[in-house]
């Protein structure tokens, strides 16, 4: 397990990462790290490390992205990943340190909670600005940060240097990922250090403004477990919705052909309910479909990979000798000395063998050998 520490931005608490941290926590310990006290940038790198494991994977959002990129100035052997968050690796402009601290002297001078439910909209995508539940998270960030933090983290971004020669230096997997529509720190800034970074790879969630783990919770929480496993099933396996990339026009491989196998048996497994314990069902990728009607799952053009797993022929006599003490009348009486088990070959042999068996299951047949010569 990998243990993972996550920089708020500024302005922001540990709710920030509130719906990332309960599906990352199954990969490793998460420490949500505090931007609070310290009043420059370094100062804040230097007590991340100070309180983060000997080895850890470090991510941060807008200003805790440029926590990380100074944490790999000064401690790069102790980071084994990095995931960078609607940031940038730019310095401030003229123009950023102007607005910045004209917003600071506001937030003095009116209303705190007023001011910055204002200005915490301006930095969400069009289509999010009036929800409330994201203006009343970010306000609720913003009073716990309280305006002598939000001071101290304004003067302490202002002066940090550029990070942009230092990008090709981190070689360890890099994630960058913007909102198409954030207005702070715009996609071609992501796409500036996702070119510079060498194992890197960049991921642009769609209708997003600055608040990407408030506003997308799914797609940054999809692009964090894929970060931090380097696996796509570990994303299903917890939940998550993901979809993954398209494979729509690839080349089946072996395991997709076994499913594929398995699921033409289902019409008669279904009709002898299918006595598999939970643990079988997920061994063999089984996966129930709903209702009474019975689908076969064929496609034209579709081919057939005889022969079948030894595990499926076992499921498959479970199955007709289930159907046999469950169909009443009974049309047949089964023969005093079984004939001796032998593997069964194809759909066609397995399909010959249900006719002996029940009215139900001479259906199943006939849906198979009817699948099996499309």
């Amino acid at each position: 397990m990998t243990p993972i520490v996550l920089v708020p931005g500024l302005l922001c608490s540990a709710e920030v990462f509130a719906p990332q941290v309960a599906a990352l926590w199954p990969f490793g310990p998460v420490t949500i790290a505090s931007t609070l006290d310290c009043k420059t940038v370094p100062e804040m790198a230097a007590a991340v490390l100070a309180t983060a494991p000997p080895r850890f994977a470090l991510a941060g959002i807008s200003m805790g992205g440029y926590i990380c990129f100074e944490i790999m100035r000064q401690a790069p052997e102790r980071v084994i990943k990095l995931a960078l968050l609607d940031t940038s690796a730019r310095s401030d402009t003229p123009e950023q340190i102007t607005q910045r601290r004209a917003l600071v002297a506001q937030t003095r001078t009116g209303d705190f909670e007023a001011r910055l439910s204002q200005a915490s909209s301006a930095i969400l995508h069009p289509k999010h600005q009036k929800v409330s539940a994201l203006r009343e998270v970010n306000v609720r960030m913003a009073v716990t940060v309280g305006v002598d933090g939000f001071e101290r983290q304004v003067e302490a971004v202002i002066p940090r240097i550029d990070s942009r020669p230092s990008l090709p230096a981190i070689s360890i997997p890099t994630r960058v990922l913007v909102g198409d529509r954030d207005p702070l720190t715009p996609p071609d800034q992501a796409e500036e250090m996702a070119a510079a970074i060498p194992d890197t790879r960049l991921v642009v969630a769609p209708e997003c403004g600055h608040a990407s783990t408030l506003e997308q919770p799914e797609a940054v929480t999809r692009a964090l477990i894929e970060w931090i496993t380097g696996c796509v099933e570990d994303v299903q396996r917890i939940g998550v919705n993901a979809n993954g990339p398209d494979r729509s026009n690839a080349a089946p491989t072996w395991r997709t052909r076994r499913t594929w196998r398995l699921n033409r048996m289902m019409p008669f497994l279904s009709l002898a309910e299918r006595p598999l314990s939970p643990l079988v069902a997920r061994r063999l990728s089984f996966r129930p479909r709903p209702g009474p009607e019975i689908q076969t799952g064929s496609r034209p053009g579709r081919r057939l990979y005889p022969p079948f797993s030894r595990s499926a022929e076992r499921i498959a006599k479970a199955a007709i000798s289930a159907a046999v003490a469950k169909s009443t009348p009974k049309i047949h009486q089964r023969p005093e000395s079984p004939a001796p088990a032998r593997r069964l070959s194809t759909v066609t042999e397995l399909a010959q063998m249900i006719p002996q068996v029940s009215a139900p299951a001479s259906t199943a047949a006939a849906i198979v050998n009817s699948s099996l010569r499309r």
